[in-house]
């Protein structure tokens, strides 16, 4: 229905329902990253990662991550950068921000 588009549609640059659109901008924006910091669905889906990911050790395990949510390994500065986290902090957390990446939401 045009007239009633999802408020989750707006916060990603949906293509306008009223005319045909060939190709969308893209466009990052902050309401996306706070749409994705904020929601229970994604708080969710970083729990249920975190419940169902496990590893011989935390770097296998970022690796692990890496490879699930993003579809690659992650860079040497990257692996530092994650275990340094975990080391502090949950690993749903940790999960949550990979979700939050703009390299998971969009696919170039």
């Amino acid at each position: 229905e045009r007239q009633n588009v999802p408020s989750v549609v707006k916060n990603f640059d949906f293509a306008n329902p009223d005319s045909s659109t060939a190709r969308r901008v893209t466009t990052t924006v902050p309401q996306q990253a706070l749409f994705a910091m904020n929601s229970p669905f994604v708080a969710r889906a970083a729990q249920s990662i975190a419940e169902n990911t496990h590893a011989d050790t935390p770097s296998m395990r970022v690796t692990r991550l890496y490879t699930t949510i993003l579809g690659r390994e992650p860079s040497t500065d990257e692996l530092a950068l994650g275990l340094a986290f975990v080391a502090n902090a949950p690993w749903d957390q940790y999960i949550h921000i990979l979700l939050m990446t703009n390299e998971s939401m969009f696919i170039d």
